[in-house]
């Protein structure tokens, strides 16, 4: 629910846009309803297929309310352009694309009835980035190409191994001082 694919899924029959959703979960029934004509629920997909779907897509449109959503970073490893609200971790992770690539879809933040903040993403927004990374890249392929391999570039921040490394860089930093470091065993 968090990750609001119904609102994607919305948004793209409105707009008559193709759009594949990869992935099981609770949701997939009411998803599966909700889908118009452009609209292809793949369901459960292997690593490789995702991947594989990924890497011939333009962009990767998330609509997610989560603190660190870890799909678009996957998306962009595979080379896809990232789409998404300019909030929380992942708004972070779209301004490190460099302004020229960047496509930031505007939102609306509502106070629930639990006195909880929501956002929730512009349809009217999403359609204007959408349009304009079909005309960008259609007058100008040489664009999406390089935005993709922006994507790609940036998506290596966030690899297994750019962690560990970062994390060794602060364990000797505190080393160098001194510090015993106390690692709690599973």
């Amino acid at each position: 629910p968090n990750k609001r694919v119904d609102l994607l899924i919305r948004a793209f029959n409105r707009l008559k846009l193709p759009l594949i959703v990869v992935g099981d979960g609770v949701e997939k029934q009411y998803l599966n309803e909700l889908a118009g004509p452009t609209v292809q629920i793949l369901g459960f997909q292997s690593k490789h297929k995702i991947e594989s779907l990924m890497s011939r897509c333009r962009a990767f449109v998330y609509a997610g309310i989560e603190d660190f959503g870890i799909a678009p970073v996957e998306a962009m490893a595979c080379g896809c352009v990232p789409i998404g609200m300019d909030i929380w971790r992942v708004g972070e992770i779209l301004h490190e694309m460099p302004e020229e690539y960047r496509l930031v879809v505007p939102h609306t933040t509502f106070i629930g009835a639990a006195e909880e903040e929501f956002s929730v993403i512009s349809i009217e927004g999403l359609r204007d980035v959408l349009l304009n990374i079909r005309e960008r890249s259609v007058k100008d392929p040489v664009w999406l190409q390089s935005a993709q391999e922006a994507a790609k570039e940036i998506s290596q921040k966030y690899t297994e191994e750019a962690f560990v490394d970062r994390l060794v860089g602060v364990i000797e930093e505190v080393k160098a001082v001194g510090d015993k470091i106390a690692v709690e065993s599973f």
